[in-house]
């Protein structure tokens, strides 16, 4: 017995050498960032949305992209394709990025800018009907975050189907549904996994109103 695991740990340090020299296992890849942002004409007050990506950002730029913050970008690429309906810009060596002064109240006016918060269920659900009642002029409060605890989870019932129903609630006993299409496996896990009898809890962020 001693003998077979003296082989096997001898084959597991053979292997570990072997791919620590082995550089064509070497996975390289490019950082990136991407921020949804806003366009402002205040001449003629309309507002249109983008996605910026930024490939290998520079500490410089991921100082000035910070949420609420105005920016003058000259020298960017439009892509063919819209992302999620959004216009798509990509910034390359040329690009540049620079501070534009506007304040705060101004932002909030023109494109009812606010900063990112977690909503109880209850600010979930009057959002909901704030939607519905007028959906053109709320449609920038569609993406939203909470934070919730899981207490069921729904997985599709077909194969084919890739959708996957998750239920959340907090204190206020509001139950909130998430429908989370083509959901990674490492998520699934996350929300299927059950401690001690107790119910997990998540912050989520990015969920879009239907």
């Amino acid at each position: 017995e001693n003998r077979n695991v003296l082989i096997v740990r001898r084959i597991q340090d053979e292997v570990e050498t072997e791919l620590e020299t082995e550089t064509t296992l070497l996975r390289e890849s490019t950082p990136f960032v991407r921020v949804k942002m806003h366009s402002i004409d205040p001449r003629e007050g309309r507002c249109e949305s983008a996605l910026l990506t930024i490939w290998d950002p520079t500490e410089e730029q991921l100082g000035l992209l910070k949420e609420g913050t105005s920016l003058q970008i000259q020298n960017l690429i439009v892509r063919e394709s819209c992302h999620d309906g959004l216009l798509q810009l990509t910034a390359n060596k040329r690009t540049v990025i620079e501070p534009f002064p506007i304040q705060t109240e101004s932002l909030s006016k023109l494109i009812g800018f606010t900063h990112r918060r977690l909503l109880t269920m209850f600010q979930v659900h009057k959002l909901a009907h704030k939607i519905l009642a007028d959906s053109e002029t709320h449609r920038k409060d569609l993406d939203f975050d909470t934070a919730a605890v899981k207490v069921h989870v729904a997985e599709p019932s077909d194969a084919s189907q890739e959708e996957t129903i998750l239920y959340v609630t907090d204190e206020t006993n509001l139950v909130l549904r998430i429908h989370c299409k083509a959901l990674p496996y490492s998520l699934k896990c996350l929300f299927a996994e059950r401690k001690n009898n107790f119910f997990p809890s998540f912050a989520i962020c990015d969920l879009r109103m239907r």
